[in-house]
């Protein structure tokens, strides 16, 4: 909450409950801080850190080739504890070392909503059930039906006969012009040095829909992103015409009761570029 908004909150509301209200809003600001920030304390035989990086793991690993002791790690949530079961460095040679292979590991973990078994070299990952799987990529049609490009999940999920093995629709192929929706609008962009750069945007309309591992047989708890794709004839922005260059290409959420000319209409005059 900015400035301006505890002013007009200060304004709204009785001097008492305002009162309660900014002590709670300090104190949930210092919480906020406190977790944001990173606590770290380091030994010869351990490092210890408290930050706002969240992970669960019991590990021992083997020292590598640099700067990396042998260590046992137990993170859990917030805090992160390295203990060094050996003060030697150079478990391999530099010129003998393998990236490929890596160092040995032992023990469980959970990181990118997977359960990690690690066992020396190798390594297990059980995907646990509530995660989300891709299904489709659709894009609008000229006669108001949607083209879907299906994963290899969305083509059993929909029951379709395409045989392809990854997603083979290609909708920036010129085959599709005729077929897809598409239209072009003058677009303006005022830079923050009062330029106005004009330039012509096409758009078209796209859906991307992921479901629960389990839940796959069913819309329920499924989430659609639905965005208008923008294209511009030339770079637009603060980089145009620099060695980062502007931008040509990019997309922008549609709610649910606009057509695609009002969501581009709504990113003209919100989006700085």
């Amino acid at each position: 909450m900015t400035e301006r908004e505890l002013k007009i909150k200060s304004l709204l509301m009785p001097l008492w409950q305002f009162k309660l209200y900014h002590k709670w809003f300090k104190l949930k600001n210092k919480i906020k801080l406190f977790f944001e920030k990173e606590y770290k304390f380091q030994h010869k035989w351990f490092f210890f850190s408290f930050s706002n990086w969240k992970t669960f793991s019991i590990t021992w690993r083997e020292a590598d080739y640099d700067e990396s002791k042998a260590q046992i790690n137990i993170s859990i949530l917030w805090l992160h504890l390295y203990i060094y079961t050996s003060q030697k460095y150079a478990k391999y040679d530099k010129e003998t070392y393998d990236y490929h292979q890596g160092e040995r590991e032992y023990g469980i973990a959970i990181h990118n909503n997977n359960f990690w078994i690690y066992n020396g070299l190798k390594q297990k990952a059980f995907e646990f059930p509530y995660t989300y799987r891709f299904i489709r990529h659709s894009v609008l049609r000229k006669d108001g039906t949607w083209e879907h490009d299906l994963s290899k999940i969305g083509r059993k999920v929909y029951k379709s006969k395409q045989v392809e093995t990854s997603y083979s629709k290609d909708f920036w192929d010129k085959k599709w012009d005729n077929i897809l929706y598409k239209e072009t609008f003058d677009f303006k962009y005022i830079m923050k040095d009062g330029t106005v750069q004009k330039r012509k945007a096409t758009i078209k309309l796209e859906e991307r829909e992921w479901r629960r591992y389990f839940l796959l047989w069913t819309k329920w708890k499924n989430k659609i992103n639905k965005v208008i794709d923008i294209e511009f004839d030339k770079e637009v922005g603060e980089r145009s015409g620099t060695w980062k260059g502007g931008v040509i290409g990019t997309s922008y959420k549609i709610l649910d009761d606009e057509t695609p000319e009002q969501c581009l209409r709504r990113f003209e005059r919100n989006k700085k570029l």
